[in-house]
């Protein structure tokens, strides 16, 4: 196998897994979005906040496996848009100002979609734990 076959197959899987994850994680979005695969939003039907509150985070922990999934999903896409970058520009020719573009291009925006989504992974555990609620508006 010559060396450009063997990049055209990098790319060729590479594209492939960018397909597959974005189709998987937009269609599993739908279904989060439109509450067919996680309960609907609960109203505890009273004005205290309190109850409100943790009505929410009870909803979105219950959510969160799936929004995981989802965000996960996504982050392996952008990453692989990044991974298209230097994959085309070798295909393309080296030397070509329109691959070293094009390169930078895919590279910049796969970067810069993958680093919100890890931080919004890190981040969203963390804003629907209810220990991290500040009670001070109980009603005593």
């Amino acid at each position: 196998m010559n060396v450009d076959a063997a990049w055209r197959s990098w790319g060729r899987g590479t594209a492939w897994v960018v397909a597959a994850t974005f189709l998987v994680g937009s269609l599993m979005l739908l279904l989060l979005s439109f509450n067919i695969t996680a309960p609907e939003p609960t109203d505890p039907g009273t004005d205290n906040i309190v109850d409100n509150v943790f009505a929410f985070f009870e909803n979105e922990s219950l959510r969160w496996p799936q929004d995981l999934a989802i965000q996960l999903l996504f982050a392996i896409g952008f990453a692989g848009v990044a991974a298209l970058g230097p994959i085309l520009r070798h295909l393309l020719g080296d030397d070509s100002p329109g691959a070293a573009m094009l390169s930078v291009a895919l590279l910049g925006a796969g970067l810069s979609a993958w680093l919100p989504k890890l931080a919004y992974i890190g981040m969203k555990e963390v804003a629907i734990a209810p220990e991290y609620c500040d009670c001070e508006y109980t009603a005593s």
